[in-house]
């Protein structure tokens, strides 16, 4: 099986450069769906929820 990159993180964290965090939020969610364990989703959720978002 190929690796395929989960774009999940790189297009939330532009989201998240923008200001559009309902976007952001959703596409970490979807990549920490995808790999629990994809740091740069968990990193990114995290530092959502420490900037208030929910």
């Amino acid at each position: 099986m190929i690796a395929v990159p989960n774009p999940g993180p790189n297009q939330a964290l532009v989201y998240e450069r923008r200001g559009e965090r309902d976007k952001a939020l959703k596409s970490y969610n979807h990549a920490a769906r995808l790999d629990p364990k994809y740091k740069p989703a968990v990193d990114g959720l995290a530092r959502m929820r420490g900037a208030g978002a929910s």
